[in-house]
Formats: C-alpha cells, structure tokens, sequence
C-alpha cells in the first residue's frame, strides 16, 4: 500500500521544478536539484514522480488547467462579443504579468517534445469554451477568418512578448499601456 500524498510537499516539488525548470532548463536540471530545492529527500520525490519527464508533464496540465481557470473566471458567452474577448485577454494577460515563471514554463514545453500526445490533448480541452467563442467570432465576421489555433496562438505569443517586454525594460503595467496593448492585438485579429 503506498503512503499518502502530503499535499504541501507536492506543491514544494511543483514550485522548485518550476524555479529550476525556467531557470536552468530541461538538460541541466536533476531530480536531485529539484528535491533539494524543495526541501525534500530524493526518494520522498520519486514517490511523487517516477521520472522528471512525469512531473513535467503534470506541472504542464496543472499550469494549463489554472490558466484556463483563469481565462474564463469572467467570461460570460451571453455578453458583448468584444467584451468577452477583452475580459479574457485582460485575464491571460494579468496572468501572464502575476506569474511569468509559469508563462515561461509553458512557453518553453509546448513545443519540446517532452509533453505527451495524450497530455496535450487534455490540456486543448481546457481551452475548448476559447476555441468555441472564436469559431462563433468568425461566423459572426468578428473575427478574421483564421483557424483557432493560428488565433489562439498569435494571442497568446503576443501577450508573452509583451510581457517579457515589460520585465526586460522594468515597466510596470497600468491601465492606460494594458488598454492600448489588447486594441493592438484586436484590431491584428478582427474584421
């Protein structure tokens, strides 16, 4: 019978592979570093991941999950079109902004091979009220009659720059810069 997850350990784990994953990347970083990191011994972390490959992946479907939380913590599908999107943009990109570590995260493991096929998928489902709000954008020519995908990634590619933008040049984000960030990004997608 296998002991019981302590949940505070597992939150330590996640929070130092995170640090050491963005930091350092998936080659230089150990097991070991990261259970140090956390305060944990190297065998109390195996009980958690077999593999640095696991825990990457699931640090990679629990990010997605919250960012999805997120997105869609204001969104209303009955609301003004233009309102919906903003709302969630505003919130991808507060998110961005409050936790780029984990926007870092995501960045550098979409595309790397490391996350699984099915890890993939279930994190694409997290997004399917997005990708449903942007196909109803381009039958109502809202929307440039762009594929999801292309949207969502030119979205959010955008709002990543951005934001490491702002870090790089140590500008701290207010209402007037953020306003005239997201009419950039619409007037790049609609109609």
């Amino acid at each position: 019978m296998s002991r019981p997850k302590n949940e505070e350990k597992l939150q330590a784990i996640h929070r130092a592979a995170l640090k050491l994953l963005v930091q350092s990347g998936f080659s230089s970083v150990k097991m070991a570093d990261i259970a140090k990191e956390a305060g944990v011994a190297s065998g109390t972390l195996y009980i958690y991941y077999s593999s640095k490959e696991g825990l990457i992946n699931a640090l990679f479907v629990l990010t997605k999950q919250e960012i999805a939380q997120h997105m869609f913590r204001m969104f209303d599908p009955k609301e003004n079109y233009l309102i919906s999107f903003r709302n969630m943009w505003f919130a991808y990109m507060q998110y961005c902004i409050d936790f780029p570590a984990k926007m870092l995260f995501v960045e550098q493991f979409l595309y790397s091979g490391l996350i699984t096929a099915e890890n993939l998928e279930r994190t694409e489902l997290f997004f399917e009220p997005l990708n449903t709000f942007l196909d109803t954008g381009r039958k109502k020519k809202y929307l440039l009659n762009i594929d999801a995908a292309l949207l969502k990634a030119s979205m959010a590619g955008s709002i990543h720059d951005l934001v490491k933008w702002m870090y790089s040049q140590q500008i701290k984000p207010n209402n007037s810069l953020l306003e005239n960030l997201f009419r950039l990004q619409w007037k790049g997608i609609s109609l």
